[in-house]
């Protein structure tokens, strides 16, 4: 899912949240799109390129890609192990527990699960309305299971 989708999607949450949470809305909402932080880390290791402007570029590139083979019928193209560290569930429990500590990280938290979730509906979006031949194209959401696929 585009970063512009989650931030849409993520602010209109975010509204009818404030209500009831208050300032920590901010938190829900920062953490609901700033999650994929971990996409423009993983570039800049790659590439060796810390410009958030080829890092978006390149997204964008790999994005209308695959969207055309979807409409295509094609399998996607490009796949390999991606290193979402923040997408992966050892990361979330370690911040969820941090939320004993500070119900900051209650919110931090929610804002995360809240990511992950809109990620997971549009890739069934993506697998089961659009048909779309993913091939082995998607993400892994355990750290654990990460390093046991990449000895593979």
């Amino acid at each position: 899912m585009l970063v512009s989708l989650h931030v849409i999607v993520s602010a209109i949450v975010s509204i009818i949240l404030y209500p009831f949470l208050g300032w920590y809305t901010l938190v829900f909402f920062l953490s609901a799109f700033l999650i994929d932080v971990d996409h423009y880390i993983e570039y800049a290791v790659e590439k060796k390129d810390l410009s958030l402007v080829r890092a978006y570029k390149s997204y964008m590139h790999y994005y209308h890609k695959n969207k055309a083979n979807i409409k295509k019928g094609n399998e996607l193209e490009h796949y390999k192990l991606h290193f979402h560290i923040f997408h992966f569930i050892e990361v979330l429990i370690i911040i969820s527990l941090l939320s004993f500590i500070h119900k900051f990280f209650l919110y931090v938290t929610l804002g995360m699960v809240f990511h992950i979730i809109q990620d997971l509906i549009g890739l069934f979006f993506v697998r089961f309305v659009m048909k779309a031949n993913l091939g082995r194209a998607g993400r892994y959401y355990s750290l654990i299971y990460y390093l046991i696929k990449m000895k593979d």
